[in-house]
């Protein structure tokens, strides 16, 4: 019976301690948008499900409406280049291409 009554003073003790000390911080909505305070605003911009040539595009032209900045991160591809930089790579083709739409779209990379 005692171990009991400690199990359960352990867990309200717990409960109080990770409890909320004030009212929750409401979600950000249209009418009080984080972008609007001035203030610097981090975030992820959905990818396309099925990547396709129109679908890149239509990514970068919204990118370019709603971001200053685009991170390009992909693999080096390291096994094209074994023997010279000046090897053919699909990789680097796409990279350079994202470049330019992000160029072309206003966005910093």
């Amino acid at each position: 019976m005692k171990r009991i009554l400690i199990a359960i003073f352990i867990l309200a003790l717990a409960a109080l301690a990770c409890g909320q000390s004030g009212p929750a911080t409401p979600f950000p909505t249209p009418q009080n948008s984080v972008f609007d305070s001035g203030r610097t605003a981090y975030g992820f911009f959905p990818s396309p499900p099925e990547v396709s040539l129109d679908s890149v595009f239509k990514l970068y032209k919204d990118l370019g409406g709603h971001a200053d900045f685009v991170l390009i991160q992909q693999n080096d591809p390291w096994e094209d280049f074994v023997n010279s930089v000046d090897g053919e790579s699909k990789t680097r083709t796409d990279l350079t291409n994202q470049v330019a739409l992000a160029r072309q779209n206003k966005l910093e990379y």
